[in-house]
């Protein structure tokens, strides 16, 4: 008896019974898709500590990431308020924004100024990061909820 080798299931299927992306290409095909919807460009910062002429620790910013592609969404789109998200409680968070699954963020990063597609300043930063959800996954999205700095 010959034994047939197993199809691979093609992403559609998989995202519907709920599981993960397809083969790596599909995952890669997915990826590309969603940078088309991410018309906006930020930059991520990354927290540093340094001694001053005293001793004492001060905080300084890095641009780590400058251009990332992103979609920034304000609290009109309905996720300011109270609310829970990466299964944390969330106060205040002013905005919504998404970035390629693919692109490091943490909440010990922060968002400085986003431009928008003209590379006009949209938002001058910076936004704290409150949270970051992986929840779309495979859907090749990464979320996080962002308070501005004041």
């Amino acid at each position: 008896m010959t034994r047939m080798a197993p199809q691979p299931i093609r992403m559609s299927e998989q995202l519907d019974r709920g599981g993960a992306a397809g083969t790596p290409r599909e995952r890669q095909d997915s990826w590309q898709v969603s940078k088309a919807a991410l018309p906006d460009r930020c930059t991520i910062q990354t927290r540093t500590l340094a001694a001053d002429t005293f001793g004492s620790q001060v905080e300084t910013w890095t641009s780590t990431y400058p251009a990332v592609a992103c979609r920034l969404m304000g609290a009109s789109a309905g996720f300011g308020g109270e609310r829970i998200f990466a299964a944390r409680l969330i106060n205040q968070a002013d905005y919504l924004l998404v970035v390629a699954y693919e692109q490091s963020l943490s909440v010990t990063d922060r968002i400085a100024n986003v431009t928008g597609p003209d590379g006009a300043i949209r938002d001058a930063g910076p936004f704290e990061i409150l949270a970051v959800g992986k929840a779309l996954s495979e859907r090749a999205a990464t979320q996080a909820m962002l308070r501005r700095v004041t």
